[in-house]
């Protein structure tokens, strides 16, 4: 016999439930803090490596190592929108193009950098691009400057201190593996 679970009633219980814990701590539910509380109590690290997105393959080692590198993958999460088809893979490539490089990437191999990751060829060259990227290099040259921007708002990415180079922001910068 099947049993019935009514989603609905499930999804107001747990949401009054988080909310009576974050009020006790005088928190907000959409505040960041408890945005990232939540997430680290809710969100498994074997979610992100089931998600097949190229950022969730990157940590696909055992241990702790998953455990840290799945908080860059949550806080990419946060900032992805529902409805990007684009936007939100460029995000996770432009990631990993940074977590692999393992230092500031300049802006100019940024496009290439992404590109590798996205379109899975990892020997693209800067004269490869527009054949690779075909009618699409416009759209990709957009979407990853909106994702650079969700990136730094989050605090996932940051400019060098010259503007020109990428690099992983503040206390993401020890999470290179």
């Amino acid at each position: 016999m099947e049993r019935y679970f009514d989603d609905r009633k499930l999804l107001e219980d747990v949401n009054s439930a988080i909310t009576k814990a974050l009020a006790e701590h005088g928190l907000e539910p959409y505040h960041p803090l408890a945005v990232a509380t939540v997430l680290e109590a809710v969100a498994s690290p074997l979610k992100f490596q089931l998600q097949a997105t190229p950022l969730s393959h990157k940590v696909g080692k055992l241990g702790v190592e998953i455990y840290f590198a799945s908080r860059v993958l949550r806080a990419v999460e946060l900032l992805k929108s529902p409805h990007s088809q684009i936007v939100n893979p460029m995000m996770d490539a432009a990631t990993l193009a940074l977590l692999r490089r393992r230092q500031p990437l300049p802006k100019s191999e940024m496009l290439r950098d992404a590109l590798r990751v996205h379109l899975n060829k990892p020997r693209l060259s800067e004269r490869g691009i527009p054949k690779a990227a075909g009618n699409s290099l416009n759209m990709y040259q957009a979407a990853l400057g909106s994702a650079l921007t969700y990136l730094v708002e989050g605090e996932i990415v940051s400019e060098s201190e010259d503007g020109q180079k990428w690099c992983m922001a503040g206390g993401w910068q020890w999470l290179f593996f």
